[in-house]
């Protein structure tokens, strides 16, 4: 069997981690939120990948979705890929676990939409 017949994975959830503080830009540790689409507890491969930063990089696929948001100092930065993860979740009828726990008093303020989604709070959020 080669590569090519080999079907791709699909997810049953999506996590929102906690707060990265190990990640580098250059030569400097900044703050990162993952948004992951998984199959239980594993990665889907394959998936959508987008690094916001200074710049927008975008490298969708097919199947899956992985977020990396450089979240230094910049709180709506975060709100709007976790929108942009939320509306993917209620599309592929995905649970969404939700590891952070500013997205999860966010949630709890109104400020996202999660009518829909089955949210379940771990790690950091608890």
């Amino acid at each position: 069997m080669d590569a090519s017949e080999i079907e791709p994975q699909e997810g049953d959830n999506l996590l929102i981690t906690n707060f990265d503080r190990n990640y580098t830009f250059g030569d400097e540790f900044i703050s990162v939120v993952r948004i992951q689409e998984r199959y239980g507890y594993m990665p889907v491969d394959c998936g959508y990948r987008k690094i916001v930063a200074l710049q927008n990089e975008c490298v969708p696929t097919e199947y899956g979705y992985r977020k990396t948001v450089i979240v230094q100092g910049d709180r709506e930065r975060l709100r709007e890929a976790v929108r942009e993860a939320l509306d993917y979740a209620r599309t592929r009828n995905l649970r969404v676990q939700v590891n952070n726990r500013v997205v999860r008093d966010d949630i709890r303020a109104g400020v996202f939409d999660v009518d829909g989604l089955v949210v379940i709070y771990g790690g950091a959020a608890l």
